[in-house]
């Protein structure tokens, strides 16, 4: 029924359409606005924390002893835990100072 509606006009179509989906879209903000403790949005914390439980329960601790022992593994730990927990952060607080200067915090 959608299509007979506006068959000869594609861009009425394709204005509709997206009209339709900034609806949405401020709904599910709604939506996600309404639990937070502080801050934090439950909804996203709860929806991270989900995406990231497969991997983190792939991980053998019980291993890390043995991996360690190995100078190579202990470099490469060093190199990921730089690059993941010391340059990152940095980075990604200048990229933040330099776009939304005009932002306060």
């Amino acid at each position: 029924m959608f299509h007979q509606c506006f068959k000869n006009s594609s861009s009425s179509a394709s204005a509709h359409v997206l009209s339709m989906d900034m609806h949405v879209t401020q709904q599910v903000g709604a939506g996600l606005a309404v639990a937070h403790i502080g801050e934090v949005s439950l909804p996203i914390a709860l929806g991270l924390w989900l995406m990231m439980w497969p991997v983190l329960t792939k991980v053998r601790y019980e291993l890390l002893g043995v991996l360690l022992r190995d100078r190579a593994v202990v470099k490469q730990f060093s190199v990921s835990f730089a690059l993941n927990w010391l340059l990152g952060p940095a980075l990604m607080t200048g990229l933040a100072w330099a776009c939304l200067p005009d932002l306060p915090g």
